[in-house]
C-alpha cells in the first residue's frame, strides 16, 4: 500500500496552484492538473512534482504585488498590459486559468519582468541598461557601441523591436574588458603625436618614415577610445607599437649624428676625413683576416673621392660609406681576403641582381682596378674578369632601357591640363593656400610644393635632385603674404616676370655639372607663378620654423621642401594632390623624364622629319644615353599641343620678324638702328664711327640678302618654317638660338651663332646676352681709352652694338618688365654702366653724319 503523504489528489494539487476549494473539485481543473503534472493509475499526483513547480515559478499575482510595491504602476494598469509585456519580452507563462493567482512565470522570466518594470519606472535598483547608457558609462561614442557589443559577443538581455536592454553582468564584463584593454594598449602603444613631441618634429615627419618602411599605424580599439586621467585616446590620433617608436627614435638619433658628422667634418673641405668619420659612426671595419682588401679598397675610395666632380659631394661620400659597409659584411662573413674569392663567389655575393646597381658598379670597378694594377706590375692575374658579371654590360645586353616606361600621351596632356586649366587652377590655388596655413600641424600636406614640383617636370627633364634644388624668389613681392595672395589674381604680366626671373638663373645638372636650362610653356606660366608665390610666401611667413628644420639639410635657398626622407613627396602628399586627377597615377621623376624625351622625339620626327635624337639631345640637354629608345604612336591631335609645351622658347629677331611680316603684313625691309645715337654718343671718335659704320653696313647687307631670299620664298614655305621655329625644332650649334637652315646644313661651322645672320634667338639668348653685355661694357670702361689700336675699338663697339640690338628686339617682343628680370641687375644696371663709359670729345664730321643718315643709323 502506497504512502499517501507523498501523493496528492488532483483537487489538492489544484488548490496548491491557486484555485479555491470549490473550483478545485471541478472535473475540468482536476483533469488539467493530471495533464500538467501526470499521475499514477489511481490518478494520484506526486507531491514533490507540485512542490518543485512552485519552488521554480512565481504566480502573476506575486509579480503584480511586487511591481506595485516598488514602482508607481497601479493594479489596473498592470492587469491591462501584462500580456503585451510578455509578448515583447518573449515570455511564455503557464496558464492554469485567467486568474493572476493561477498564471505562473519561470523564475528567470519573473526576474526579467521585474527588472523590466523597474527599468520603465526608472527605479534606482534597475539592473538593465540601454545601449546609449552603456556608451555613457564606458565613455565611448554611441556610434561605436554596436561594434563593441558584436566584437565581445554581448547579446541583449531583453530585445524588443525598438530597443534592446542589457544586463548588469554584461556591463560589468565590458568594464573589465575596457580596463584590461586600456592597460594593455597603454603598455604597448604610443601615439605618433607623442613620438613627434618627444623628438620636437612634425607628425608628418614620423608618418613619412612609417610609410617608407611599410609600417601601419592604428587607431585604438573602439572600447579604448576614451579619455582617462592624463591619457586621451579620443579623436583621430594614430598609434604605433612602442618598440617601433623606439626604433624610429634610434633612426632619428643616428640621422642627427650623421648630419652632425657632415657639419663637424665639412665634406666640402675634407671629404676623405668625413668618409673616415662616417665609417666610425656606422661601425664598419674590415676584420683582421682582410687587411689587404682594406688597404686596396681604402686607396680606391680615396682616389674616387678626390677625382669626382659631382655637385652632391655629400651624397657621393655617403653612398661610398654604405657600399663599404656592404663589402665589409660580405668579406667579414667569409673570413678571408677578397683575393681569395672565386669568380662564382664574387658574382653571387657582390654582383648579384639583389645588390644595388651603384654598389655593383663600384665593386666591379674596384676589382678591375686591382687587376690592371697587377698587370702593370707584371704580376699574375688574380681575378677572372671575363667571367665576372659586368653591371654595365649586363644592362646593355639585357636591353635595360626597355624597362623604361612612360606615361601615355593622353595622360601627359591631362597632367598639363590638370595643373593649368582654369577649373583646376582655382581648385589648386584654394587647396594650396588653405594647406599652407596648416604648416607645422599634422594636417599639413605640402600641397603647393607638390604642385610646383609637378609643373616644373612637365616642361623640364630634370632629375629629382635638380628639381628640389629650385631657387627661391628673391627680392620680389616683399610686402606681400598668403592672405594677400588669397584675394589677388595673378596676371599674365605677373607670371611673365616670375618666369623671366627663373629663366635668368644659372642651373647645372647635379650629375655632371653641365648647364641645364629652365623652360616654362605659356599654358603653365600662371599656375607656375602662383605655386612659386605660395611656396615663397610660406617660407617667409614661417621663416623661423623652416630655418630650424633646414639648418642641418642646408636647404635654406631651396623653394621646394618635402618632409619625407630624401626630400621626396610622401604618399599622403602625392595622393592628396592627385585626388581629383582623372587617371590613377603614380607620379615618378624618372618616368616623367622618359615621357618628355620620348614625346619630344616623336613630335620632332612628325614636325620636321629631321634627326629627332640630335634635336632632342640639343633642346632637352640630354646625353646620348639619356635619350630613350621607347617609341610611341603619338596621335596627330597631340603633336602641336605637346610641341607648344616642350619647345616654344619664344623666338624673335630680324629673321623671325621678317617672316611674320611677310606672312601677315606684306614684305617690307625691317631695320632697327634705334641704338645709333647711343653708339655715336658712346664711341664718338669719327674714325671709330666710320669703321663701325662700314662693319654694320656689311652685316646689314648680309641681312638684306637673307631678307631678299625670304621675300622670294613662297608663303607656304615661310609658314612651314615659322611653324617649325615656333615648335623649337630648328636647332643651331647653341641652345640660345635656332637656325634658319638647320645645324646639319650650317655653312659657317666655326662662327658663333650670335654673329651669324642665319640665327634666330630665343629667350635663353637674352640671359646670355644680359651677362655678355655687362662683360663688354666692363671691357670698354677698362680698355677703350687705353688701347692704341683702332681695330680693338671697332671690335668692342661692334660687339656692344649687336648685343644692344638683340636686347632692343627682345624688349619689343616680350616687354621691358620681362626682359628686366632676365638681365643681371636689370636694364638699369646696363644704363648705369653706359653713363660712365668713355666718350670722345671730337665732333662727328658732316660727311659722316650724311653717310649715317643714308644708312639709316643717324638719329640726331
Amino acid at each position: 500500500m502506497k504512502d499517501k503523504n507523498f501523493f496528492l489528489t488532483p483537487s489538492e494539487a489544484a488548490v496548491l496552484v491557486g484555485f479555491n476549494k470549490s473550483s478545485a473539485k471541478g472535473k475540468k481543473y482536476q483533469d488539467l492538473m493530471v495533464d500538467f503534472f501526470g499521475c499514477n493509475f489511481e490518478r494520484e499526483i506526486l507531491e514533490r512534482d507540485v512542490s518543485f513547480f512552485l519552488e521554480n515559478h512565481f504566480s502573476l499575482s506575486i509579480l503584480r504585488d511586487k511591481v506595485m510595491e516598488i514602482t508607481p504602476i497601479k493594479e489596473q494598469s498592470f492587469s491591462t498590459v501584462y500580456k503585451s509585456v510578455f509578448s515583447f519580452l518573449d515570455i511564455q507563462p503557464v496558464y492554469f486559468s485567467n486568474k493572476l493567482d493561477c498564471i505562473y512565470l519561470k523564475g528567470e522570466d519573473y526576474k526579467k519582468c521585474l527588472r523590466y518594470y523597474k527599468k520603465i519606472s526608472n527605479h534606482s535598483d534597475s539592473k538593465l541598461f540601454y545601449k546609449y547608457e552603456i556608451s555613457r558609462i564606458l565613455k565611448i561614442k554611441d556610434n561605436k557601441i554596436d561594434d563593441i557589443l558584436k566584437e565581445h559577443e554581448i547579446q541583449p538581455y531583453i530585445k524588443t523591436e525598438r530597443r534592446s536592454l542589457y544586463s548588469e553582468s554584461d556591463l560589468e564584463k565590458l568594464k573589465s574588458i575596457q580596463a584590461n584593454e586600456i592597460q594593455k594598449f597603454n603598455k604597448h602603444y604610443i601615439s605618433i603625436e607623442e613620438v613627434a613631441l618627444n623628438l620636437n618634429c612634425k607628425n608628418q615627419t614620423v608618418v613619412n618614415w612609417l610609410h617608407s618602411n611599410d609600417i601601419k599605424s592604428i587607431f585604438p580599439p573602439s572600447i579604448v577610445k576614451i579619455k582617462i586621467g592624463e591619457k586621451d585616446y579620443t579623436g583621430t590620433k594614430k598609434y604605433i607599437p612602442i618598440e617601433i617608436a623606439e626604433r624610429y627614435i634610434r633612426v632619428v638619433e643616428f640621422r642627427e649624428m650623421l648630419e652632425g658628422t657632415f657639419i663637424k667634418y665639412d665634406v666640402e673641405i675634407d671629404a676623405l676625413l668625413t668618409f673616415k668619420q662616417l665609417m666610425v659612426l656606422y661601425g664598419y671595419s674590415f676584420s683582421s683576416s682582410a687587411q689587404i682588401t682594406e688597404k686596396y679598397w681604402t686607396s680606391f675610395v680615396k682616389r674616387k673621392i678626390l677625382e669626382t666632380e659631382v655637385r652632391d659631394l655629400k651624397g657621393f661620400v655617403h653612398q661610398f660609406v654604405l657600399a663599404t659597409g656592404f663589402l665589409v659584411n660580405i668579406i667579414n662573413s667569409a673570413d678571408k681576403e677578397l683575393f681569395n674569392f672565386s669568380t662564382k663567389e664574387i658574382n653571387l655575393s657582390l654582383l648579384n641582381d639583389a645588390v644595388p646597381y651603384k654598389y655593383k658598379e663600384k665593386f666591379y670597378s674596384f676589382i678591375k682596378d686591382i687587376q690592371e694594377e697587377l698587370i702593370r706590375r707584371g704580376s699574375l692575374k688574380i681575378f677572372d674578369i671575363y667571367n665576372l658579371r659586368s653591371p654595365r654590360m649586363e644592362r646593355k645586353i639585357n636591353n635595360i632601357p626597355k624597362m623604361k616606361v612612360i606615361y601615355k600621351p593622353e595622360v601627359f596632356v591631362s597632367l598639363i591640363k590638370y595643373c593649368s586649366e582654369t577649373k583646376y587652377y582655382i581648385m589648386h590655388k584654394k587647396k594650396a593656400l588653405k594647406d599652407a596655413k596648416l604648416f607645422g600641424k599634422s594636417e599639413y600636406r605640402e600641397y603647393a610644393n607638390m604642385w610646383l614640383y609637378v609643373i616644373i617636370q612637365l616642361n623640364n627633364s630634370w632629375r629629382h635632385a635638380d628639381v628640389i634644388d629650385f631657387p627661391r624668389l628673391e627680392g620680389m613681392y616683399q610686402d606681400k603674404n598668403l592672405d594677400w595672395l588669397e584675394h589677388y589674381e595673378i596676371t599674365q604680366e605677373d607670371a611673365e616676370i616670375i618666369v623671366a626671373y627663373y629663366e635668368s638663373q644659372s642651373y647645372l645638372h647635379s650629375k655632371n655639372n653641365m648647364p641645364r636650362y629652365f623652360i616654362m610653356s605659356d599654358d603653365l606660366k600662371i599656375s607656375f607663378a602662383t605655386a612659386v608665390l605660395i611656396c615663397e610666401l610660406l617660407r617667409r611667413e614661417y621663416d623661423t620654423q623652416i630655418h630650424i628644420a633646414d639648418e642641418v639639410n642646408k636647404s635654406l635657398n631651396n623653394l621646394i621642401k618635402f618632409e619625407k626622407s630624401g626630400n621626396i613627396p610622401s604618399p599622403v602628399t602625392h595622393n592628396n594632390f592627385f585626388s581629383n586627377f582623372e587617371y590613377k597615377l603614380k607620379f615618378e621623376n624618372r618616368k616623367i623624364n622618359w615621357t618628355l624625351t620620348t614625346l619630344a622625339t616623336d613630335v620632332i620626327s612628325k614636325l620636321s622629319g629631321r634627326n629627332p635624337m640630335e634635336i632632342a639631345k640639343f633642346l632637352r640637354n640630354h646625353s646620348d644615353e639619356e635619350i630613350t629608345n621607347i617609341y610611341v604612336q603619338l596621335p596627330q591631335e597631340y603633336v602641336d599641343y605637346i610641341a607648344k609645351q616642350l619647345f616654344n622658347l619664344g623666338s624673335f629677331g630680324y629673321i623671325y620678324d621678317t617672316m611674320s611680316q611677310i606672312l601677315f603684313e606684306g614684305a617690307t625691309k625691317l631695320h632697327d638702328f634705334s641704338g645709333a645715337m647711343v653708339m655715336k654718343n658712346t664711341f664718338g671718335s669719327p674714325e671709330i664711327i666710320e669703321n663701325l659704320s662700314k662693319k654694320l653696313v656689311a652685316m646689314d647687307k648680309s641681312r638684306d640678302l637673307v631678307i631678299e631670299i625670304l621675300k622670294q620664298t613662297p608663303k607656304e614655305e615661310i609658314q612651314e618654317k615659322i611653324n617649325l621655329i615656333d615648335a623649337g625644332v630648328m636647332p643651331s650649334k647653341n641652345v640660345e638660338f635656332q637656325c634658319l637652315i638647320g645645324i646639319s646644313n650650317c655653312p659657317y661651322p666655326k662662327v658663333d651663332c650670335f654673329y651669324c645672320t642665319l640665327s634666330i634667338p630665343n629667350r635663353l639668348a637674352i640671359c646670355k646676352v644680359g651677362i655678355d653685355i655687362h662683360q663688354t661694357l666692363d671691357e670698354i670702361i677698362e680698355n677703350y681709352e687705353k688701347t692704341p689700336y683702332e681695330a680693338e675699338k671697332v671690335r668692342l663697339a661692334g660687339k656692344f652694338f649687336l648685343q644692344r640690338t638683340l636686347l632692343n628686339s627682345a624688349i619689343n617682343k616680350f616687354g621691358r618688365s620681362s626682359i628686366n628680370q632676365l638681365i643681371p641687375g636689370g636694364l638699369n644696371a646696363i644704363n648705369q654702366k653706359l653713363a660712365i663709359a668713355p666718350k670722345s670729345r671730337d665732333k662727328v664730321s658732316d660727311g659722316l653724319i650724311n653717310r649715317m643718315k643714308k644708312e639709316g643709323m643717324y638719329l640726331g
